[in-house]
């Protein structure tokens, strides 16, 4: 997979999956999610694994819904806030937006 340097807002900046800036839904709707499994089945994301790459999901900041999905933006382990979309009729799972995210730096208390 070739990647490149986005100069959009969107991605300020983030090296990314070519296939990204063309917006080709191959490349960006390929995603496995592993989920929470509560009250009813894939209640929330817990780990989700994009371009071979395995990230955990660290914060559900927001959840919605649409007539035939479930839409969760999540913040994962490295900082990126990730919206993940769950089509409940076909049981299947895509990545909808990306955005980079920005860690503040730890504040350290002194003994």
């Amino acid at each position: 997979m070739h990647n490149t340097t986005c100069e959009s807002d969107f991605f300020a900046g983030v090296i990314v999956p070519a296939c990204w800036l063309l917006h080709t839904a191959s490349c960006m709707g390929e995603i496995k999610v592993e989920c929470y499994a509560g009250y009813k089945a894939d209640q929330r994301p817990l780990r989700f694994t994009l371009g071979g790459n395995v990230f955990t999901v660290e914060n559900v900041e927001d959840q919605w819904y649409s007539p035939s999905a479930i839409y969760f933006r999540v913040r994962a382990n490295d900082g990126n806030l990730y919206i993940l979309r769950h089509d409940e009729n076909e049981d299947s799972w895509t990545l909808d937006a990306f955005r980079a995210g920005t860690r503040e730096p730890r504040q350290f208390s002194e003994p």
